[in-house]
Order: structure tokens, then sequence, then C-alpha cells
């Protein structure tokens, strides 16, 4: 019924939704995977319409579901990065690379670190990354 609700636009009875189904089954890793990636698409698609305070917000509830999730650190990191929170953001890629060290992650991060002067801890990481393919 979830789905339904967020095909035609009724977010808010789609989030009711996938919030009942995680509430009846909370060990159900469907139910509460599909709850995180409900809040991711609707936290960048409103970064993508300039909702920022929205789409942090939607990013941070997929966060609350899934504390282990690299990929939810990622593109919340992704976000904080447009916002030129980048301490903010260099902290979630930390986490994420602790969860998952993936190429992505680690890209970004010695950017990051580049960009607010450590050098040091960027190319550790880009050694660490080795040559590009």
């Amino acid at each position: 019924m979830a789905t339904v609700h967020r095909k035609l636009g009724n977010l808010k009875d789609a989030e009711e939704s996938y919030k009942q189904a995680l509430h009846l089954d909370p060990e159900s890793k469907t139910n509460k995977s599909n709850l995180v990636t409900f809040y991711m698409m609707l936290g960048l698609a409103d970064a993508r319409q300039g909702k920022i305070q929205s789409a942090e917000t939607f990013m941070r509830k997929a966060l609350a579901q899934a504390l282990q999730s690299a990929k939810v650190l990622y593109n919340l990191a992704v976000f904080y990065q447009s916002q030129k929170r980048l301490q903010e953001a260099i902290k979630l890629l930390h986490a994420a690379r602790e969860i998952r060290p993936h190429r992505d992650i680690l890209s970004l991060l010695a950017v990051l670190l580049r960009q607010v002067g450590d050098h040091a801890a960027s190319q550790a990481i880009e050694k660490e990354l080795g040559p590009q393919r």
C-alpha cells in the first residue's frame, strides 16, 4: 500500500504505511529498507528542488533508521558537501569508511580533506586508493 501511495504522490500516507509495516514487523529488513529508501528518495528530491531544510530532515530520518548504512552516510555527506558543511561531511565519510571502505567514499573523503587543508590525511587516503584504472 505504501508504494501505491508514493506513486500517487500521497507522501504522508506512504510514510505512514511504511512506518506501520515496520511497526507490525520490526525485525523485517525489507520493511526497514523500504522506509530508509523512501526517506532518501524524498531527501534527494528535495535537495534537487532547493528545499534544503526538508532534504536534510528526510536524510536524517533515513540515517536514524539505518545508522550502519554506508550508503546513507555517503549520501548525507554529499548533501553536506553541497552545503559547504565540509567538517560534517568528513565526519560522516569517516563513519562510512569504517562500515564499508568503498572507492567512492574514500575518493570523496580525500577530496574534502584536501579542501580543508589536511593534505597529509588526503594523501594517505589517495595512497590507499592506489592508482586509478
